[in-house]
């Protein structure tokens, strides 16, 4: 009886999961820009900010440049400088793909199909509140 109530709650977390990515299935993320190791400047230097000395002294911020385009990504994020490598990459990625494709960007994608569920809400709203 455990294995199956175990079972079960399994289907149901995938199948939430599916649920997630059909909401997005509208966005195209084929133009994605791929980053290749060699490419990249990465510089490990002092963190910044709030934290006093202990955050000060440690070099576990991260500067990352993508040497053919030029752009480049500062990321103090986290205390970890691993945790800082990943999250500096995925906004290289980010901040790259806005650059290269503009309005065909994933960000800008999201954001035009965010507007419109919202301009979708507010007209229900009207009709809801215009038929009283």
């Amino acid at each position: 009886k455990y294995k199956m109530l175990m079972l079960f709650r399994r289907n149901i977390s995938t199948s939430r999961n599916l649920l997630k990515k059909g909401k997005n299935s509208n966005i195209d993320k084929s133009l994605v820009p791929v980053i290749v190791e060699e490419d990249l400047e990465e510089k490990f230097i002092k963190g910044w900010g709030p934290g006093g000395q202990s955050v000060n002294k440690t070099v576990n911020a991260v500067f990352l440049r993508h040497v053919p385009t030029g752009i480049w990504v500062k990321c103090h994020e986290h205390r970890s400088l691993d945790q800082n490598r990943k999250t500096a990459r995925k906004l290289l990625i980010t901040r790259m793909d806005d650059e290269l494709n503009g309005e065909d960007s994933v960000s800008s994608q999201e954001r035009r199909l965010a507007s419109g569920r919202r301009q979708q809400k507010r007209e229900k709203t009207r009709l809801k509140y215009e038929k009283k």
